[in-house]
């Protein structure tokens, strides 16, 4: 029973945080759309633009996550943000993506 309390505390977190990052997107002008468990940031259209991972300050993330979730940005032809969300709620943007550094 534990178990599935700790699960449900980390997606009432997640989702919290989720909250935090649309409200400060909403101040800026900015439109966004849940899309599974990755915001979209929508154009004045409400075509999406690009793609949000929205993280903890705390929270580690995973190598070969950060890359699925690169690829998949990708994939939809969509700018990768990942957004930090810190303990007071402040949020940092950062724009990541892949370096092919190739001998010339």
């Amino acid at each position: 029973m534990a178990e599935s309390f700790s699960g449900c505390e980390g997606n009432l977190r997640n989702n919290f945080k989720i909250e935090i990052v649309k409200a400060d997107l909403a101040k800026r002008s900015k439109k966004a759309s849940l899309r599974g468990k990755f915001l979209a940031i929508l154009d004045r259209e409400g075509n999406p633009r690009s793609l949000l991972l929205v993280i903890d300050e705390n929270e580690s993330i995973k190598t070969n996550e950060l890359l699925e979730f690169i690829n998949i940005a990708r994939q939809v032809s969509e700018e990768a943000l990942l957004s930090v969300v810190d303990k007071y709620g402040d949020t940092l943007y950062y724009k990541i993506g892949l370096i092919d550094l190739k001998k010339g």
